[in-house]
């Protein structure tokens, strides 16, 4: 019975597979080399190193599909636009009295906040500006340099479109804007606000998780009624090429 069941001769272990690998990879254990589960599946599977790569690639498309998943560089949830940038503008008046218009270089600038409905399309209100320092006054005569300034300040609600994947916005809404123009020497002019329209157009790039930057070409327009006696109406009216930065 003792010599049926006695162990194998160490010099026995010493020639087969699983001795020479353990006993290797006990060795480079403690010379700080690879572990022994390591290189013994190695020596098991030859094409050990093709499933790690399969195993990597595969998760690595995981990890990225579930980060898309999350909202990176997608159009959903809380929406956030600022733009600004030069531009022209210009009013005009057409009452009984006299007829003029004014125009100039502006500073154009717009902000949004919304949700997306459904993904690459917001809803959103916004407010939008523009200022003309020095204005050209016309009066369908003659033209000439003036010191007063137009300003314009306005509201709405409106929609933004998304075209994806290029990043592509456009975007429109409708509200009302006040229009007013001031005189250095106190001969200022306000509105009521009647109606105004703004349209605007932008490609941007992603610049992180969720900011996209990029630029953009804006142009609005508006109604308003002048608040002296209530006679005539004033409009005006901008275009400009914004700098756009979009969070979402």
């Amino acid at each position: 019975m003792r010599s049926g069941h006695s162990r194998l001769p160490s010099s026995s272990l010493s020639h087969s597979g699983y001795g020479r690998g353990y006993g290797f990879g006990r060795e480079r254990v403690e010379n700080g080399g690879f572990g022994l589960l390591p290189r013994f599946a190695l020596r098991l599977c030859p094409s050990g190193v093709l499933c790690a790569a399969l195993c990597l690639c595969f998760c690595t498309s995981a990890a990225a599909q579930s980060a898309n998943q999350d909202g990176v560089h997608k159009h959903d949830g809380f929406l956030l636009r600022l733009a600004a940038g030069p531009g022209f503008g210009s009013q005009s008046y057409d009452g009984e009295d006299f007829t003029y218009t004014r125009e100039g270089p502006a500073m154009v600038a717009e902000i949004a906040v919304g949700v997306l409905v459904f993904e690459n399309f917001a809803a959103h209100v916004s407010a939008w500006y523009w200022h003309i320092g020095d204005t050209v006054v016309s009066d369908g005569h003659e033209a000439h340099w003036s010191d007063d300034t137009l300003t314009a300040i306005g509201g709405g609600i409106g929609a933004t479109y998304f075209i994806m994947p290029w990043n592509v916005y456009l975007t429109a809404g409708f509200g009302a804007t006040d229009l007013s123009r001031g005189d250095p020497e106190g001969y200022d002019m306000e509105t009521t606000p009647v109606l105004a329209a703004r349209a605007a157009a932008g490609k941007e790039w992603w610049v992180s998780d969720n900011w996209g930057l990029g630029f953009a070409v804006a142009y609005d327009a508006a109604v308003a009624l002048l608040n002296e006696g209530g006679e005539g109406m004033m409009e005006g009216s901008s275009i400009g090429l914004l700098l756009s930065a979009t969070y979402n």
